[in-house]
């Protein structure tokens, strides 16, 4: 009797391993197509500075819409990469799909003030911080109310401020919202 119960168990932890196994390739998955999308400059390329565009992986999965902002090096026509807000639908604790609001940050920032984010100059959403690491930058993240994705539908300028820890002041990032509705409903179709 005792051995039935003993297989039972460890048939019971076999299930729960593979689950978790599953989730842990998802989440790389998901990992590796941020990290390459927001971090290869031929990737980030492929971003728009005017308009949200949907990225996916492979066959229409692991999908997020995104868009970036550059600046201008000083005294030079080159443009590099200095954010880049993105939404991906993620999976919250009641195993429902959610929108994921991410913005990457530039290094340096005051990590002890959270970004605000604004639309059309209205607060909109805080963003805490993830981590941060050379490669990447810093990276926020917040989960997407209906509302909140109504908000952002509806207007026309995100604006994100965040805290820079060399200079001590506030640095006011600013993204067109032109084509989120589009972009979020493809992306509503690709999961």
């Amino acid at each position: 009797m005792n051995i039935n119960k003993n297989i039972k168990n460890l048939r019971y932890k076999v299930r729960n391993m593979k689950k978790i196994l599953k989730k842990l390739e998802s989440a790389f998955k998901i990992t590796l197509l941020l990290s390459l999308l927001l971090t290869s400059p031929a990737l980030s390329a492929e971003l728009s500075t005017e308009k949200w565009i949907m990225r996916c992986a492979v066959d229409n999965k692991d999908c997020l819409i995104a868009i970036k902002l550059e600046v201008k090096f000083k005294d030079s026509d080159i443009k590099k990469t200095y954010s880049t807000a993105y939404i991906q639908i993620g999976i919250n604790s009641e195993k429902k799909k959610v929108p994921v609001f991410f913005v990457r940050l530039p290094l340096n920032t005051n990590l002890k003030r959270i970004p605000l984010a604004k639309v059309d100059e209205k607060p909109f959403a805080n963003l805490p911080y993830l981590y941060c690491n050379a490669n990447e930058g810093c990276l926020t993240q917040t989960s997407l109310t209906d509302e909140g994705l109504k908000v952002l539908k509806a207007g026309k300028e995100l604006s994100i401020t965040f805290a820079d820890n060399g200079i001590k002041k506030n640095i006011n990032l600013k993204f067109p919202l032109k084509g989120l509705t589009v972009a979020y409903n493809n992306l509503k179709l690709a999961k």
